[in-house]
């Protein structure tokens, strides 16, 4: 997967924090009907500038367009100092921490990611695959600038130009940018994506992928100041009006990078994570664990009935926890309804729980129009604090005796779990 694949399915809980009116007013994610020539100028200057970086070095602030600040989920709003070398590598070295402690890091190439947290002296390892380990922090990875590079210096890997528009002048953190929205088509081709069927199986079908980028370019650099992204995968279309993104200031661009920041290398006496879950060791910040009784809770669906732990007693359960906000939330939706399609007649109960959501009705005005035959429980904020819940999407599989079979990200082995919780 590229890496602007990356952006789309992680990022966006990929993920992020409130942002400022006037961001929300520079973005729309209506797609523009043409190739703007102003714009394409704007836009392909931009990306010469960053294919040409040998280093930059900058603050992230990540957001989501449209939200209230009560409604961003713990912890998306910490800014992160990035740095990135691009000089002399077959990839680039990325090392990401946050700007003002150094509670976590990621580091990751081409060859390997590791993610260390060093307030609870843990850490997991990722291979090549930064995603692995960059779930919880993937707001603050550097998602745009790094795809934006990749395509510059390899065209044939890059999504299609579908449109591009120029949107405003507009001057941010005292810098005089152009702002343009460019509607991206990735080719499903080279990302060799496929869709799963309702028995789980590979339909064959390639997902297709938009993304629409509202990007603040600078005058002074041709360097983005604020990206902000709104993806579209097949069906599962975004909110609209919501986006997500990051906002760059304090750049620093082909200073000398001391490689030693770079180097991946994990301190003596942490402990290893055996799961994948989360950047920011997830696994450990859950507060309900596999083996604990599912918390009580007692939450209304769409249609006003009340579901609690004890209606639910004596069955299996899958809890997914998610927003219509959420890029990689719904992008996990076709995963979970072919779970619901597969077991809705063998006694498992599929339900979404929406979270942190910024309209009282925008999970059953997404889930009507999208088709989605599970059921949806509503203001499910209480129960995701509950079980330590801090990034979305989340799965709980609860077994018939209501103790938790598995707490985590989408998994393969989901079925695997609900297949098991049905033996016993």
């Amino acid at each position: 997967m590229s890496l602007l694949s990356l952006a789309s399915a992680i990022t966006v809980a990929g993920c992020d924090a409130a942002r400022p009116t006037a961001d929300a007013q520079s973005a729309t994610i209506e797609p523009t009907p043409a190739i703007d020539p102003r714009a394409k100028a704007i836009y392909d200057g931009a990306l010469a500038r960053i294919a040409a970086l040998q280093s930059i070095e900058f603050t992230v602030r990540p957001f989501i367009g449209s939200l209230a600040a009560s409604s961003v989920p713990p912890g998306f709003d910490t800014p992160a100092s990035v740095a990135i070398d691009f000089a002399g590598v077959d990839a680039p070295h990325v090392v990401v921490r946050p700007r003002d402690t150094r509670a976590w890091e990621v580091v990751f190439d081409a060859r390997h990611a590791l993610f260390v947290d060093f307030d609870r002296r843990i850490y997991h390892e990722g291979g090549a695959s930064a995603a692995s380990v960059a779930r919880e922090v993937s707001q603050s990875l550097p998602n745009w600038l790094l795809a934006a590079h990749e395509h510059a210096l390899h065209p044939e890997r890059a999504p299609r130009i579908a449109s591009i528009a120029f949107v405003s002048e507009e001057e941010i953190d005292g810098v005089a940018c152009d702002v343009v929205r460019v509607e991206l088509v990735s080719s499903p081709a080279v990302r060799g994506e496929q869709v799963r069927d309702s028995e789980g199986k590979n339909a064959g079908k390639p997902a297709e992928i938009r993304v629409i980028d509202t990007v603040a370019i600078a005058r002074v650099d041709r360097l983005p100041r604020r990206v902000e992204s709104a993806p579209e995968i097949d069906a599962l279309r975004h909110a609209p009006g919501v986006s997500t993104g990051a906002r760059y200031t304090d750049l620093r661009v082909d200073a000398t990078l001391d490689r030693a920041r770079f180097e991946v290398g994990v301190p003596e006496g942490f402990v290893k994570l055996s799961t994948g879950l989360a950047a920011s060791a997830a696994a450990d910040t859950f507060r309900t664990h596999a083996g604990d009784l599912v918390p009580d809770f007692a939450l209304l669906d769409l249609a006003g009935n009340s579901v609690s732990r004890a209606s639910l007693a004596g069955k299996v359960v899958l809890l997914d926890f998610w927003a219509t906000w959420c890029g990689p939330c719904k992008a996990a939706m076709p995963e979970v309804e072919a779970i619901y399609q597969q077991y809705k007649d063998r006694g498992v109960v599929v339900l979404g729980v929406n979270t942190w959501e910024k309209k009282p009705d925008a999970a059953k005005t997404y889930l009507a129009a999208h088709h989605i035959g599970y059921g949806c429980l509503l203001n499910g904020d209480k129960l995701a604090e509950t079980c330590g819940i801090t990034g979305i999407p989340a799965m709980i599989v609860v077994g018939r005796d209501g103790r938790v079979a598995y707490i985590g990200g989408p998994s393969p082995t989901l079925r695997e779990t609900i297949d098991a919780a049905l033996a016993k």
